[in-house]
């Protein structure tokens, strides 16, 4: 039996709906409403989740868990020192926030603006949807290629010594 066009070519029935994203998230994703809704739910988590980490004092670092690959290998993984950087921006210390992860400060920062740009374009006049494009195979191997790079590059002598605190 083979599938072509929504039929299936021997039997000539229709094919069963292929399932791609709710209805529910799809309204929220593809629609202008949904995307205020969605801006103002990641705002208020964000929001939310500064205001209870200093209110309550918490400090996300400090031995929860040690990291598998750091553990096993001996070497520093892309998020060794996220939590650490984490909390030293809460505490608005950049540099040495910058000291213990670059890549997370520059993932976190592009983050940020990408979250400024998505609730721009949702509560524009001039509305298109953000969500309509699937990144491109080669986007995917230039982001895993720099992730790589960026774990090598840590572990490397001089690295240690310019970032390592």
């Amino acid at each position: 039996m083979v599938f072509v066009k929504g039929v299936y070519k021997l039997s000539g029935r229709p094919a069963p709906p292929i399932p791609e994203v709710s209805y529910l998230m799809s309204r929220l994703l593809f629609t202008q409403k949904g995307n205020r809704v969605l801006a103002i739910s990641l705002w208020g988590l964000l929001a939310g989740f500064v205001l209870v980490v200093k209110l309550f004092h918490i400090r996300l670092a400090g031995g929860v868990w040690e990291c598998p690959f750091h553990k096993y290998f001996g070497f520093d993984c892309i998020g060794c020192g996220s939590t650490r950087a984490l909390d030293a921006l809460l505490a608005l210390q950049p540099v040495e926030a910058f000291r213990y992860n670059p890549f997370f400060c520059l993932a976190l920062a592009a983050g940020l603006i990408w979250l400024i740009l998505f609730t721009r374009n949702a509560f524009s006049k001039k509305y298109h949807p953000p969500f309509s494009r699937q990144p491109t195979l080669l986007f995917l191997l230039i982001l895993a290629g720099v992730l790589l790079l960026f774990m090598v590059v840590r572990n490397l002598p001089f690295y240690q010594q310019w970032f390592y605190v």
